[in-house]
Protein backbone atom coordinates (compact mmCIF):
# COMPACT_ATOMS: atom_id res chain seq x y z
CA UNK A 1 0.00 0.00 0.00
CA UNK A 2 1.01 3.43 -1.01
CA UNK A 3 2.31 5.65 1.90
CA UNK A 4 2.05 9.28 2.70
CA UNK A 5 5.90 9.48 2.44
CA UNK A 6 5.86 7.33 -1.15
CA UNK A 7 3.03 10.21 -2.54
CA UNK A 8 5.66 12.32 -0.93
CA UNK A 9 8.00 12.35 -2.91
CA UNK A 10 6.48 11.80 -5.93
CA UNK A 11 5.02 15.68 -5.46
CA UNK A 12 8.73 16.73 -4.91
CA UNK A 13 9.14 14.62 -8.19
CA UNK A 14 6.86 16.76 -10.28
CA UNK A 15 8.21 20.13 -8.65
CA UNK A 16 11.70 19.50 -9.16
CA UNK A 17 12.06 16.67 -12.06
CA UNK A 18 14.95 17.56 -13.64
CA UNK A 19 16.45 18.19 -10.00
CA UNK A 20 15.65 14.31 -9.45
CA UNK A 21 17.51 12.97 -12.69
CA UNK A 22 20.68 15.26 -11.67
CA UNK A 23 20.75 13.19 -8.37
CA UNK A 24 21.17 10.23 -10.47
CA UNK A 25 23.80 11.49 -11.62
CA UNK A 26 23.08 10.35 -15.45
CA UNK A 27 21.87 13.66 -16.79
CA UNK A 28 24.36 17.01 -17.31
CA UNK A 29 23.12 20.21 -15.94
CA UNK A 30 22.33 21.31 -19.78
CA UNK A 31 19.78 18.30 -20.14
CA UNK A 32 16.31 19.21 -20.86
CA UNK A 33 13.67 16.82 -18.33
CA UNK A 34 10.69 16.70 -18.62
CA UNK A 35 7.80 14.35 -17.00
CA UNK A 36 5.30 12.52 -19.30
CA UNK A 37 1.80 12.20 -18.37
CA UNK A 38 -0.25 9.30 -17.57
CA UNK A 39 -2.16 8.80 -21.25
CA UNK A 40 1.40 10.10 -23.06
CA UNK A 41 3.45 7.38 -20.96
CA UNK A 42 0.59 4.66 -20.23
CA UNK A 43 2.41 3.49 -17.62
CA UNK A 44 3.21 5.82 -14.64
CA UNK A 45 0.14 4.63 -12.61
CA UNK A 46 2.63 1.73 -12.41
CA UNK A 47 6.05 3.42 -12.50
CA UNK A 48 6.31 6.47 -9.72
CA UNK A 49 7.93 9.14 -12.80
CA UNK A 50 8.49 8.75 -16.06
CA UNK A 51 10.67 11.45 -17.59
CA UNK A 52 11.71 12.41 -21.13
CA UNK A 53 14.97 13.81 -21.38
CA UNK A 54 16.64 15.53 -23.96
CA UNK A 55 20.55 16.00 -24.05
CA UNK A 56 22.76 17.72 -27.26
CA UNK A 57 20.07 16.74 -29.40
CA UNK A 58 19.16 12.73 -28.29
CA UNK A 59 16.26 11.95 -26.80
CA UNK A 60 16.14 9.03 -23.88
CA UNK A 61 14.06 8.12 -20.87
CA UNK A 62 13.97 7.46 -17.18
CA UNK A 63 11.99 5.64 -14.21
CA UNK A 64 12.46 7.47 -11.32
CA UNK A 65 11.21 5.06 -8.72
CA UNK A 66 10.95 6.26 -4.78
CA UNK A 67 11.50 3.15 -2.24
CA UNK A 68 10.73 3.52 1.54
CA UNK A 69 10.30 0.15 2.43
CA UNK A 70 11.50 -3.81 1.24
CA UNK A 71 9.24 -5.03 -1.66
CA UNK A 72 10.41 -8.09 -2.75
CA UNK A 73 8.84 -7.87 -6.29
CA UNK A 74 10.12 -4.16 -6.73
CA UNK A 75 13.11 -4.92 -9.07
CA UNK A 76 10.86 -7.26 -11.20
CA UNK A 77 8.34 -4.95 -11.48
CA UNK A 78 10.62 -2.46 -12.65
CA UNK A 79 12.27 -4.81 -14.76
CA UNK A 80 9.15 -4.81 -16.28
CA UNK A 81 8.11 -1.15 -16.25
CA UNK A 82 11.41 -0.33 -18.36
CA UNK A 83 10.96 -3.63 -21.11
CA UNK A 84 7.01 -2.02 -21.01
CA UNK A 85 8.57 1.66 -21.83
CA UNK A 86 11.38 0.41 -24.34
CA UNK A 87 8.86 -1.44 -26.57
CA UNK A 88 5.96 1.38 -26.09
CA UNK A 89 8.56 4.05 -27.17
CA UNK A 90 10.55 1.79 -29.88
CA UNK A 91 14.04 2.90 -28.16
CA UNK A 92 16.61 1.02 -26.42
CA UNK A 93 17.90 4.21 -24.69
CA UNK A 94 15.79 3.77 -21.25
CA UNK A 95 17.20 4.07 -17.94
CA UNK A 96 15.24 3.41 -14.42
CA UNK A 97 17.03 5.13 -11.13
CA UNK A 98 15.79 3.67 -8.05
CA UNK A 99 15.83 6.18 -4.84
CA UNK A 100 15.83 4.10 -1.70
CA UNK A 101 14.80 5.91 1.18
CA UNK A 102 16.11 3.38 4.21
CA UNK A 103 18.60 0.25 4.12
CA UNK A 104 15.67 -1.93 4.93
CA UNK A 105 14.10 -0.72 1.71
CA UNK A 106 16.93 -2.22 -0.28
CA UNK A 107 16.71 -5.91 -2.04
CA UNK A 108 17.82 -8.49 -0.43
CA UNK A 109 20.40 -10.92 -1.64
CA UNK A 110 21.90 -10.39 -5.56
CA UNK A 111 23.52 -7.97 -6.85
CA UNK A 112 22.21 -4.66 -6.34
CA UNK A 113 22.10 -2.57 -9.82
CA UNK A 114 21.41 -5.69 -11.66
CA UNK A 115 18.49 -8.45 -11.89
CA UNK A 116 18.40 -11.26 -14.45
CA UNK A 117 14.98 -11.23 -15.61
CA UNK A 118 13.54 -14.28 -16.89
CA UNK A 119 10.14 -15.48 -18.80
CA UNK A 120 8.52 -18.40 -19.77
CA UNK A 121 9.26 -18.33 -23.18
CA UNK A 122 12.77 -18.95 -22.77
CA UNK A 123 13.22 -15.11 -22.75
CA UNK A 124 16.03 -13.81 -20.73
CA UNK A 125 17.42 -10.49 -20.16
CA UNK A 126 20.07 -9.03 -17.51
CA UNK A 127 17.85 -5.59 -16.10
CA UNK A 128 20.11 -3.34 -14.61
CA UNK A 129 19.62 -0.26 -12.74
CA UNK A 130 20.03 2.77 -10.66
CA UNK A 131 20.67 2.57 -7.09
CA UNK A 132 20.26 5.99 -4.63
CA UNK A 133 20.92 5.23 -1.13
CA UNK A 134 19.39 8.75 0.25
CA UNK A 135 20.39 8.07 3.88
CA UNK A 136 23.93 7.66 2.96
CA UNK A 137 23.92 11.45 1.10
CA UNK A 138 24.43 14.32 3.19
CA UNK A 139 22.34 17.60 3.38
CA UNK A 140 24.40 19.45 1.25
CA UNK A 141 23.70 17.18 -1.69
CA UNK A 142 20.51 17.65 -1.61
CA UNK A 143 20.24 21.75 -0.95
CA UNK A 144 22.36 22.23 -3.89
CA UNK A 145 20.06 20.79 -5.92
CA UNK A 146 17.81 24.16 -5.16
CA UNK A 147 15.28 24.79 -2.08
CA UNK A 148 12.05 22.88 -3.69
CA UNK A 149 14.15 19.81 -2.86
CA UNK A 150 14.80 20.84 0.45
CA UNK A 151 12.13 17.93 1.97
CA UNK A 152 14.16 15.35 1.10
CA UNK A 153 16.99 16.44 3.10
CA UNK A 154 15.85 14.91 6.21
CA UNK A 155 16.05 11.39 4.90
CA UNK A 156 19.92 11.98 4.68
CA UNK A 157 22.95 11.48 7.01
CA UNK A 158 22.88 13.32 9.82
CA UNK A 159 23.13 12.41 14.11
CA UNK A 160 19.97 12.06 15.23
CA UNK A 161 20.98 15.19 17.73
CA UNK A 162 21.31 17.38 14.71
CA UNK A 163 17.98 17.38 13.30
CA UNK A 164 16.37 20.48 14.96
CA UNK A 165 19.66 22.09 13.23
CA UNK A 166 18.35 20.50 9.47
CA UNK A 167 15.27 21.77 10.04
CA UNK A 168 15.78 25.46 11.04
CA UNK A 169 18.32 24.78 7.43
CA UNK A 170 15.10 23.61 5.51
CA UNK A 171 13.50 26.59 6.90
CA UNK A 172 15.86 29.00 5.61
CA UNK A 173 16.08 27.30 1.90
CA UNK A 174 12.04 27.38 1.89
CA UNK A 175 11.81 31.30 2.83
CA UNK A 176 13.77 31.41 -1.10
CA UNK A 177 10.11 30.38 -2.68
CA UNK A 178 8.18 32.97 -3.31
CA UNK A 179 5.07 31.57 -3.07
CA UNK A 180 3.65 30.82 0.45
CA UNK A 181 1.64 28.45 -0.59
CA UNK A 182 4.41 26.37 -2.14
CA UNK A 183 6.70 27.42 1.62
CA UNK A 184 3.58 25.26 3.48
CA UNK A 185 2.99 22.23 0.77
CA UNK A 186 6.51 21.84 1.06
CA UNK A 187 6.65 21.99 5.17
CA UNK A 188 4.20 19.36 4.77
CA UNK A 189 6.19 16.92 2.43
CA UNK A 190 9.47 17.18 4.88
CA UNK A 191 7.01 16.55 7.71
CA UNK A 192 5.31 13.36 6.32
CA UNK A 193 9.28 12.35 4.95
CA UNK A 194 10.73 13.01 8.60
CA UNK A 195 8.47 9.74 9.89
CA UNK A 196 10.69 7.76 7.79
CA UNK A 197 13.40 7.71 10.12
CA UNK A 198 11.71 9.28 13.27
CA UNK A 199 8.65 7.56 14.11
CA UNK A 200 7.95 9.81 17.66
CA UNK A 201 5.17 11.76 16.59
CA UNK A 202 5.29 13.92 19.41
CA UNK A 203 8.74 14.64 18.71
CA UNK A 204 8.35 15.49 15.08
CA UNK A 205 5.24 17.82 15.93
CA UNK A 206 7.48 19.62 18.79
CA UNK A 207 10.58 20.27 16.11
CA UNK A 208 7.56 21.43 13.54
CA UNK A 209 5.64 23.59 15.90
CA UNK A 210 5.62 27.34 14.26
CA UNK A 211 7.23 26.01 11.10
CA UNK A 212 3.45 25.51 9.74
CA UNK A 213 0.20 24.49 11.67
CA UNK A 214 0.10 20.67 11.39
CA UNK A 215 -3.31 20.52 13.22
CA UNK A 216 -5.34 23.07 11.89
CA UNK A 217 -3.51 24.42 8.63
CA UNK A 218 -5.76 23.67 5.78
CA UNK A 219 -2.71 23.56 3.32
CA UNK A 220 -1.63 19.96 5.87
CA UNK A 221 -5.03 18.92 5.70
CA UNK A 222 -6.06 19.05 1.84
CA UNK A 223 -2.01 17.88 1.49
CA UNK A 224 -3.08 14.93 3.98
CA UNK A 225 -6.21 14.14 1.68
CA UNK A 226 -4.64 14.30 -1.65
CA UNK A 227 -1.91 12.21 -0.57
CA UNK A 228 -4.71 9.74 0.52
CA UNK A 229 -6.91 9.81 -2.18
CA UNK A 230 -3.73 9.91 -4.41
CA UNK A 231 -2.45 6.91 -3.54
CA UNK A 232 -5.72 5.04 -2.90
CA UNK A 233 -6.18 5.47 -6.92
CA UNK A 234 -2.82 4.47 -7.62
CA UNK A 235 -2.55 1.25 -5.94
CA UNK A 236 -5.52 0.41 -7.22
CA UNK A 237 -4.52 1.38 -10.46
CA UNK A 238 -1.29 -0.81 -9.72
CA UNK A 239 -3.23 -3.75 -9.14
CA UNK A 240 -5.00 -4.00 -11.72
CA UNK A 241 -2.35 -3.16 -14.65
CA UNK A 242 0.22 -5.52 -12.76
CA UNK A 243 -2.66 -8.24 -13.05
CA UNK A 244 -3.21 -8.60 -16.47
CA UNK A 245 0.59 -8.15 -16.95
CA UNK A 246 1.43 -11.11 -14.79
CA UNK A 247 -1.62 -13.34 -16.15
CA UNK A 248 -0.88 -12.74 -20.22
CA UNK A 249 2.54 -11.13 -20.06
CA UNK A 250 1.06 -7.37 -21.33
CA UNK A 251 -1.53 -5.34 -21.17
CA UNK A 252 -2.45 -3.19 -23.91
CA UNK A 253 -2.37 0.48 -24.40
CA UNK A 254 -5.91 0.74 -24.40
CA UNK A 255 -6.65 -0.96 -21.38
CA UNK A 256 -3.40 0.57 -19.73
CA UNK A 257 -4.66 4.02 -20.28
CA UNK A 258 -8.15 3.55 -19.44
CA UNK A 259 -7.20 2.39 -16.16
CA UNK A 260 -5.22 5.36 -15.88
CA UNK A 261 -7.90 7.78 -16.63
CA UNK A 262 -9.98 6.76 -13.95
CA UNK A 263 -9.41 9.35 -10.72
CA UNK A 264 -12.27 8.17 -8.93
CA UNK A 265 -10.79 5.68 -5.63
CA UNK A 266 -14.11 4.06 -5.49
CA UNK A 267 -14.48 2.71 -9.31
CA UNK A 268 -11.13 1.73 -9.14
CA UNK A 269 -11.53 -0.22 -5.68
CA UNK A 270 -14.71 -2.19 -7.00
CA UNK A 271 -12.76 -2.82 -10.49
CA UNK A 272 -10.20 -4.75 -8.01
CA UNK A 273 -13.51 -6.51 -6.26
CA UNK A 274 -14.17 -7.94 -9.46
CA UNK A 275 -10.86 -9.75 -10.48
CA UNK A 276 -11.44 -12.49 -8.23
CA UNK A 277 -14.79 -13.34 -10.16
CA UNK A 278 -15.42 -11.70 -13.32
CA UNK A 279 -15.42 -13.80 -16.12
CA UNK A 280 -12.83 -12.38 -18.17
CA UNK A 281 -10.67 -9.56 -18.21
CA UNK A 282 -13.06 -7.92 -20.88
CA UNK A 283 -15.84 -7.87 -18.31
CA UNK A 284 -13.23 -5.49 -15.91
CA UNK A 285 -12.93 -3.00 -18.49
CA UNK A 286 -16.15 -2.61 -19.91
CA UNK A 287 -16.95 -2.13 -16.41
CA UNK A 288 -14.51 1.19 -16.11
CA UNK A 289 -15.76 2.44 -19.62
Amino acid sequence: MAKNYDVSAKELIDASPAAWAKLSHLVTDDAQVTLIDADASAISAVADKVAEIREKKKLRYMIMEFQAQHDIELIPNCAIRELNLRRQKGTITADTVIFFATAGALPKGGTLGKYEFKRANNFSWVFEYTAIKLWELKPDDIFALGPQMAPLATLCKIKPKTFPKLVERIETELKSIESKEDQNRLWAIAFFLSGIKYKDADYLQKIFTGKFNIESSSTYQLTAQRFRERGQIEDAQTILTEFQIRKTGSISQEDEKLINSINDPQILRQAVAMLTDAKSWEEVMEFLR
